[in-house]
């Protein structure tokens, strides 16, 4: 969305990252949606407790001022709370079920 070479240049070495948001947090934002339907908010809220955790894991891992580290994060951070929002919707299907 700009015509400065620059930019664009330096935009070039993280497209790859990009692509990989919505690879990588598809899951995480349809089970947003399907859990606040469901009213689970409390596993909503250990979804993005264990998110979090890998996210600052990772990003602290790498030396600071690497972009990569947190591009890499955010891809973690995403994968993580899709994970475990399908596990936890598992639990409350099983609970659902048993009824």
């Amino acid at each position: 969305m700009t015509d400065n070479v620059a930019v664009i240049l330096a935009a070039r070495e993280y497209f790859y990252w990009a692509l990989a948001i919505p690879l990588a947090g598809f899951a995480a934002f349809l089970w947003d949606g399907i859990l606040v339907g469901a009213t689970a908010t409390r596993e909503m809220l250990w979804s993005m407790l264990v998110a979090v955790a890998g996210f600052f894991s990772i990003f602290h891992a790498f030396p600071p001022g690497n972009n990569h580290a947190l591009w890499l994060s955010f891809i973690v951070y995403l994968a993580l709370r899709g994970i475990v929002q399908t596990l936890f919707f598992r639990k409350i299907e099983r609970t659902l079920l048993e009824r």
